[in-house]
């Protein structure tokens, strides 16, 4: 990634600025607003990060990476303002600039992340993407959680790797058993690690038969250390029917 120099851009030069749909962030209008209102009683602070490539129309063009907030409240006030330029022709380095730049300032949610490595066409964030739109029981953060086989922190770098085969059966077992007991997010990650410890004497209907006699119980608990040793008790019960 190469970086050029500063430059100022007028209130007639606005066009030369492109958001990249599906990576930015959508407009939080109360985020303008307090920009706006900030610009006005202390000037602008700071540049707005912008990087040049072909990558999106086949021709050298400026698109923001960092502080399309700021613009907005920018061109609303009819303000010139300088941007920083970076430029780069490789998608991967344009979306990991953007997700640093985000963390270190207003931090990229969930979503954020998935649709900026989706659009590099990772595998992994597709099929999570997928499986997201299709599936109302779960969050993200949730679905995440079921089908990975790293960490978050992988996921934030690009680097989610899922297990698709294990991840549809634990999300079917999870939707059976929050048929029974509400759903939890601290159960699901404490349902996925019992799961994979206790596979080979496992009995799935013996499991949500258990379940619902110790559904009372589970009603009352969220601490996972707690959900763990419940886990535990009504897998002990299961195997005594089954």
């Amino acid at each position: 990634m190469k970086k050029l120099s500063t430059i100022k851009i007028k209130p007639e030069n606005y066009d030369r600025l492109n958001f990249m749909a599906g990576v930015n962030r959508t407009i939080n209008s109360v985020q303008v607003a307090v920009l706006k209102s900030s610009v006005k009683k202390w000037g602008i602070l700071r540049d707005i990060i912008v990087v040049k490539t072909k990558l999106f129309s086949g021709k050298n063009e400026l698109y923001i990476i960092d502080g399309q907030h700021l613009f907005t409240a920018l061109t609303l006030l009819e303000e010139s303002f300088s941007i920083k330029v970076l430029e780069s022709n490789d998608l991967d380095d344009i979306v990991m600039l953007m997700a640093d730049l985000n963390t270190s300032a207003k931090s990229w949610t969930t979503e954020n992340y998935l649709n900026a490595w989706c659009s590099t066409g990772r595998n992994a964030y597709v099929t999570i993407r997928d499986i997201n739109c299709d599936d109302s029981t779960f969050t993200l953060n949730d679905i995440i959680n079921i089908y990975m086989v790293n960490d978050f922190v992988s996921f934030r770098l690009g680097d989610l790797e899922i297990d698709k085969q294990k991840g549809d059966n634990l999300r079917a077992e999870l939707t059976d058993i929050f048929s029974i007991i509400p759903r939890n997010s601290h159960f699901i990650k404490k349902f996925k690690s019992f799961r994979s410890a206790n596979d080979y004497i496992y009995n799935h209907k013996a499991f949500l038969k258990s379940l619902k006699y110790h559904r009372n119980q589970f009603l009352k608990i969220k601490d996972g250390v707690v959900i763990q040793e419940m886990l535990k008790c009504v897998l002990k019960d299961s195997l005594v029917a089954a």
